[in-house]
């Protein structure tokens, strides 16, 4: 058999304890607004990973483009010492840690790529269930799922009218959201055959994302999607008249597409009623200005080893909506040089992993896994100019996701 042809993976699935600490782990995550206590979640994860890879005699290696960014975990968990959050460094921590258990197993990131699959799957189904369903209906499910969350939820749906699915927060299930529409352009693009299912997941997404008005998630996702194609088929863009048929065809479904949500549906509803209502405020940032200058004084008075993490929002109620911003005031400029060294690091090896994995007759399950996590990785990286990506607990663990998806281990075989 050739193995430029087919390459057959691996996939041992000899441990049930491995999949269900996984699986324990990502309901923490993606169901956080219903099953709470994160953190304690991922510290039993993290105790039970610690054990299996004890039993099983692995020997815990980190990479060496991990190096910057640990030292960065460092930085923060001393940062305690500047009041810094002792719950969020001790999650900031413990994630990392797990993600650093995570790389030594063999496709583990398969595992976990099917567990987004569904986990998102159900935030886009809750998501279309809380747009279109009767008030009454919706109320009762959110209830019994959310019990103390759930008059948050009812605020932003029936005073806000956006859509937070089965979240407490729009901006939550956005996130979900276009971790699915970043699922099915991937496999859009891997799978031939499935290019007519996958278009209209792909429609329906987008359309549940317009649903939560936030106009960063809706313009990043397709930014990040336009760089992972640009980085994987830079010398691929042939132009033909076949390609230019196809081209022309699906830009003539997208439109229609999108024609027939404009028309038909209230999808957009929400979507121009906030940009409408900010423009009158003449308030396009939706007060991030304002936050960024405040954040600017408090950097002013300790520019070297920062405030301390969450410190910001322990006095003014509210996150910086620019994480960079954020970690330079909490951190300092010691801590902030740190973070980007990492975070760099992090990048520069992801795309690399990405153009090898591409570059070579690798299984398709492979590429999608790799792909999946590199695009995610890239929105939560540029969607941190205007939210709070590394500051915040569900942003932090999706990254560390996105890490495993893309540098995680795979084995292969004839």
């Amino acid at each position: 058999m050739d193995i430029l042809n087919k390459i057959k993976l691996k996939i041992n699935y000899n441990s049930l304890l491995l999949t269900m600490i996984l699986l324990l782990q990502n309901i923490s995550i993606f169901f956080s607004d219903v099953v709470h206590r994160i953190t304690i979640i991922q510290g039993i994860c993290l105790a039970l990973y610690l054990v299996y890879l004890f039993f099983y005699k692995y020997n815990i290696n980190i990479h060496k483009f991990l190096l910057g960014w640990f030292f960065y975990v460092f930085i923060v968990c001393l940062n305690i010492i500047e009041g810094g959050s002792i719950e969020f460094i001790i999650t900031f921590f413990i994630c990392n840690i797990v993600m650093l258990f995570q790389m030594q197993f063999n496709n583990l990131a398969l595992i976990q790529l099917k567990m987004m699959k569904l986990f998102t799957l159900i935030h886009l189904m809750m998501s279309i269930f809380v747009w279109y369903f009767p008030k009454t209906m919706v109320d009762s499910v959110m209830i019994s799922l959310l019990k103390s969350n759930f008059n948050t939820n009812y605020s932003w749906r029936i005073i806000s009218h956006m859509n937070p699915g089965m979240t407490t927060q729009p901006g939550t299930n956005a996130m979900y959201l276009v971790i699915f529409f970043i699922i099915v352009f991937i496999n859009l693009i891997l799978y031939k055959n499935e290019k007519i299912k996958n278009m209209l997941m792909l429609l329906l997404s987008f359309s549940m994302i317009l649903t939560t008005s936030k106009r960063s998630a809706i313009i990043l996702s397709i930014v990040s999607i336009a760089i992972f194609y640009i980085i994987v088929k830079p010398n691929k863009l042939k132009i033909n008249a076949k390609n230019l048929l196809c081209t022309f065809f699906i830009f003539i479904f997208i439109a229609f597409g999108l024609y027939l949500l404009y028309t038909k549906t209230t999808v957009f509803d929400s979507f121009i009623e906030k940009t409408i209502n900010l423009g009158k405020k003449n308030e396009i940032s939706n007060g991030r200005f304002e936050l960024w200058n405040m954040a600017w004084l408090y950097f002013k008075n300790n520019p070297i080893s920062g405030i301390g993490f969450k410190s910001f929002y322990s006095l003014s109620g509210f996150d910086v909506h620019n994480t960079y911003i954020q970690i330079l005031v909490e951190t300092g400029m010691i801590g902030f040089i740190i973070f980007l060294i990492g975070l760099m690091l992090i990048l520069i090896k992801s795309v690399r992993r990405l153009q090898f994995i591409y570059n070579k007759k690798c299984d398709n399950s492979i590429k999608e896994a790799v792909g999946t996590g590199f695009t995610i990785m890239i929105f939560l990286v540029i969607y941190g100019f205007f939210g709070n990506t590394f500051i915040d607990y569900l942003p932090i663990m999706i990254f560390c996701i996105c890490v495993v998806l893309v540098n995680g281990k795979y084995v292969r075989e004839d």
